[in-house]
């Protein structure tokens, strides 16, 4: 069985900007800016709302797929095998199975 996904962007920068609420909702500001500066990070305002920058969990199309593929609902056998079993294949990897299947005479 195989799977084929074609995606826009393989790698993501390892930051994320993360939108929090306009400053003029007070409790949801407040709340926002305190959960964030607690946890170290640098709130800013931008455009009358609250941004922080955030690092990525996953940066990198196979790790989210690896890391998520038990999420899928692909049926109770694939389910259990996927994890233990796939192959993950971008770029040059794929290049080179291409070939094995599409060589012309």
């Amino acid at each position: 069985m195989s799977m084929l996904f074609e995606l826009e962007v393989f790698e993501l920068p390892p930051i994320r900007k993360h939108i929090g609420p306009p400053v003029d909702e007070w409790q949801h500001a407040e709340k926002f800016y305190n959960l964030h500066t607690s946890l170290g990070n640098r709130v800013y305002i931008k455009g009358g709302r609250y941004y922080v920058n955030l690092p990525r969990r996953f940066r990198h199309a196979d790790e989210l797929i690896i890391n998520q593929m038990h999420m899928c609902s692909l049926g109770k056998h694939l389910k259990e095998y996927l994890p233990t079993h796939a192959t993950i294949l971008s770029g040059w990897d794929m290049l080179q199975l291409s070939r094995v299947f599409f060589v012309e005479d």
